[in-house]
């Protein structure tokens, strides 16, 4: 009986040392701004606390071209941009943003700069719906 209440003990003054030192992750992902758990220690943003956003940015472009969507976020810096492209008609697939691929027409390009988030496709995706997330310091 000694080991299950030592190891309960240990759990929960781990997790009490997480709570302490911020270092859970918030698994939430919103359209709102929220703090994402994460707090950042290079010398430029010591101790600040990174925010991360969910933005649903549905269709992607119909002919090769760059699909643009307002970010309304305030970045100083951002710590990852990353998303997803879901086609969910026969067949099936889903896809890493940005994606890479050997055949140059295939590749979706994803950034963004201080206004919009850019998805850049070489040929028609639209049956491709994309989301996309963006952990940042503001």
């Amino acid at each position: 009986m000694v080991g299950i209440f030592e190891k309960n003990y240990v759990l929960r003054e781990l997790n009490n040392i997480k709570i302490d030192l911020n270092v859970k992750q918030n698994g939430y992902y919103s359209s709102l701004s929220l703090l994402s758990g994460t707090t950042i220690f290079p010398e430029v943003d010591f101790g600040k606390s990174a925010k991360h956003k969910y933005f649903e940015i549905g269709a992607l472009p119909a002919v090769a071209g760059t699909s643009t969507t307002a970010h309304g976020l305030n970045i100083n810096r951002t710590v990852s941009i990353y998303g997803t492209a879901d086609k969910i008609t026969t067949p099936t697939s889903y896809l890493p943003l940005p994606y890479a691929s050997s055949t140059a027409a295939d590749i979706i390009e994803l950034y963004l700069d201080k206004d919009n988030i850019y998805i850049v496709v070489g040929k028609d995706m639209s049956a491709y719906s994309a989301r996309v997330y963006i952990k940042f310091i503001e």
